[in-house]
């Protein structure tokens, strides 16, 4: 049997837009300033309200909102 160590680790990535504002229909092009790694979690939220849910990993991804409105994106790593 092998014994197995926990390992914990922070993750701390800035994230900024290729825009200050966009319009109606646009998607959104997030670059992270380093690599996310596999199984990172990004949540789209409205008013405190979670409107997407997506996996993504490197250092880009798109999203298109299904509406126009002033969302937070927030990152969660799972290590």
């Amino acid at each position: 049997m092998t014994e197995v160590t926990p390992v914990t680790s922070d993750l701390s990535v800035g994230l900024s837009t290729d825009k200050a504002f966009y319009k109606p229909g646009e998607k959104v092009v997030f670059t992270a300033d380093n690599a996310l790694p596999a199984g990172t979690k990004v949540r789209y939220r409205l008013s405190g309200e979670t409107v997407g849910e997506e996996s993504v990993n490197g250092t880009g991804w798109t999203w298109q909102p299904d509406t126009w409105q002033r969302f937070t994106v927030r990152k969660m790593a799972r290590m």
